[in-house]
C-alpha cells in the first residue's frame, strides 16, 4: 500500500457466526469484523474477540460480498487482542508497518467496515490524531501493555482493522473505543507486530481458549470473567468450562474485582501454555460453584448442599464415627450431639452469647487444618446480616466453593463452603441460622478432614437445639 486511498484492497471484512453467551443476551449469532492482509500469501490480522469461539468464519476483500474466501485462525493472543488468520489463495494485495516512531499527533486514519451490513458492508475510512503512544491501556476484553489512543472514531465492526499513516503503513490494530468520547483504542505496532510473527507461526500465546470479558455485578458481589465463547479443542473446552460461566478464580487469585482482565492476563502471562491451572468457576445455569484445573482435571461441581443434605442411605460403619454424645455449653442453652471421639469439649459463653465448641484436641484444631471439630454460637444481639457474617468467617488459607440457602421449620439458613484449606484436603462450612421468629441467630462453624466428618454434619445439624 502507497497511500491510505489504495488500502481497501487489502481490508478484509470478517463475517462469522457462532453460539455466544453474554451478561444481558446469548444464543446464535452473526457477527462482523476487520482485518487487513500483511502477506500476499494470504495472511491477514484482526483481533480475537472477532474470531475466538467462532463456528464459521468467511472473509471477503474490499468490501465485495461475491468474493468470498475461506479463513481459517493460525494463532491467537487475547490478552493483547491480537489474531492471525489466514485466506485461501496467494497474490493478495497487502499491509507494510510503519517503521518511524509514533508520536502524539501524528495523522492516523481508521480503516475498516463499522455497523456492516454483512449483505452489503460498507468500507468506511475516517481520520484523525494520535492523543497518546505506546501507554499500557486496561479494558474489559484486553490488557495491552502498548496502546495507542487516537481520534480516528471506530464503531463495533471496526475492531481488527488497521489504524494507518498517510503512507499507507499500519501503526495499530484497533480493538475497542468510546465513540461518544472520540477516544479509540489500537494495539500499537511497537509491540503487536512481534507478538503477530509469533501467530503466524502458529503459536497461540497466553490463551486457555476463550473469548472472555472482565465482568463485575452491579452490586459489586460477583466478579471473575465471564466466558463469551470456548474454542473447541481447547484447554478451557477440555477442562470443561462453557459459554456463560464466570472463571471467578484463578490459581486462588479472584478476578474481575474491577471489571477488568487484569489479574487474568497477569497470570496466564507468567506461565507457560501446558502449565496446570487451578480454576474455580461459577455456572449460573445451574447454580454451581466448580473446581478444576486447566490442562488437568476436568471440572467438577463443588457445593455445599452435598454435605448438608440428609444422607441417601444409611452411613457406612467401617468409615463413619462409632458413637455420639451428647455435649452442652455452660449456660446450658446449646446441645449437640458430636462424636465421642470429640472428646475436648468446651462451653465458656462469649459477650455476645453462649458459645460451644468440639474437637479431639481443640488446640490443636485452632492452630490448623488437620484437626475436625465444631462451634456453635448463639446470640440475639448480633444484629448482622448472614452474609456479612459469613463474610467474617472466610479464612484466607482456603478456596471459596460457593455460598447458598436452605431453611427447615426452625431456622432459614445462609452457608458456605471453603476448600482445600492450607494446601489439604480440608474443608470448612460456615452456617448462619435465623430463627424463624428472628429473634436470635446462631452461627456453626465445621471442620471436615475425613469423609467420616460429612456424617458428623448431618447429625450436628439435626440434633442441635439452642432454648
Amino acid at each position: 500500500m502507497a497511500s491510505v486511498e489504495e488500502a481497501q484492497s487489502a481490508t478484509v471484512f470478517i463475517n462469522i457466526e457462532g453460539a455466544y453467551v453474554y451478561p444481558e443476551e446469548e444464543g446464535e449469532f452473526a457477527a462482523t469484523g476487520s482485518g487487513f492482509l500483511i502477506d500476499p500469501a494470504g495472511i491477514a490480522v484482526t483481533n480475537d474477540h472477532v474470531v475466538t469461539g467462532m463456528a464459521t468464519l468467511r472473509a471477503y476483500i474490499g468490501g465485495a460480498t461475491d468474493d468470498r474466501f475461506n479463513a481459517r485462525v493460525i494463532g491467537v493472543a487475547p490478552c493483547s487482542d491480537l489474531a492471525v488468520i489466514e485466506l485461501d489463495g496467494e497474490d493478495f494485495s497487502y499491509f507494510e508497518w510503519y517503521e518511524n516512531e509514533v508520536t502524539e499527533g501524528l495523522d492516523v486514519w481508521s480503516l475498516g467496515y463499522p455497523l456492516a451490513d454483512p449483505s452489503d458492508p460498507e468500507y468506511v475510512v475516517t481520520d484523525g490524531s494520535v492523543v497518546e503512544a505506546n501507554i499500557p491501556y486496561e479494558h474489559q476484553w484486553a490488557s495491552v501493555g502498548s496502546a495507542i489512543v487516537h481520534t480516528a472514531t471506530t464503531h463495533p465492526g471496526n475492531s481488527g482493522g488497521p489504524l494507518v499513516a498517510e503512507d499507507g503503513r499500519v501503526v495499530g490494530v484497533n480493538y475497542g473505543g468510546n465513540p461518544d468520547l472520540n477516544r479509540n483504542l489500537a494495539v500499537s505496532v511497537d509491540r503487536g507486530r512481534r507478538i503477530i510473527a509469533r501467530l503466524q507461526e502458529g503459536e497461540s500465546l497466553h490463551s486457555i481458549g476463550i473469548n472472555g470479558l472482565g465482568y463485575r455485578s452491579e452490586d459489586g458481589s460477583l466478579s471473575g470473567i465471564w466466558v463469551v465463547s470456548v474454542a473447541s479443542g481447547s484447554p478451557a473446552s477440555r477442562t470443561g468450562v462453557q459459554p456463560g460461566d464466570i472463571i471467578v478464580k484463578m490459581e486462588g487469585l479472584s478476578l474481575g474485582r474491577d471489571g477488568l482482565i487484569t489479574e487474568y492476563c497477569q497470570i496466564l502471562r507468567s506461565r507457560y501454555s501446558d502449565d496446570v491451572l487451578a480454576i474455580q468457576v461459577l455456572r449460573l445455569e445451574t447454580v454451581e460453584t466448580l473446581i478444576g484445573e486447566i490442562n488437568g482435571r476436568e471440572l467438577e461441581p463443588i457445593a455445599a448442599e452435598t454435605l448438608i443434605e440428609e444422607p441417601s442411605e444409611e452411613p457406612d460403619v467401617e468409615t463413619g464415627y462409632s458413637q455420639y454424645q451428647t455435649i452442652v455449653d455452660e449456660t446450658e442453652l446449646i446441645q449437640v450431639d458430636v462424636p465421642v471421639e470429640w472428646g475436648d469439649v468446651a462451653g465458656d459463653p462469649l459477650d455476645v452469647g453462649p458459645y460451644l465448641r468440639a474437637a479431639p484436641d481443640l488446640r490443636e484444631f485452632h492452630q490448623g487444618f488437620d484437626t475436625p471439630g465444631v462451634e456453635i454460637l448463639a446470640s440475639s444481639t448480633l444484629k448482622l446480616e448472614p452474609d456479612s457474617i459469613l463474610d467474617q468467617l472466610v479464612d484466607a488459607d482456603c478456596t471459596d466453593l460457593g455460598r447458598g440457602s436452605f431453611e427447615d421449620e426452625r431456622y432459614g439458613y445462609q452457608y458456605q463452603e471453603l476448600g482445600r484449606c492450607g494446601g489439604t484436603e480440608t474443608s470448612l462450612i460456615n452456617i448462619v441460622g435465623v430463627a424463624v421468629d428472628r429473634s436470635y441467630v446462631v452461627v456453626i462453624q465445621m471442620r471436615l478432614v475425613t469423609e467420616q466428618d460429612i456424617e458428623a454434619v448431618h447429625t450436628i445439624l439435626s440434633s442441635f437445639q439452642v432454648r
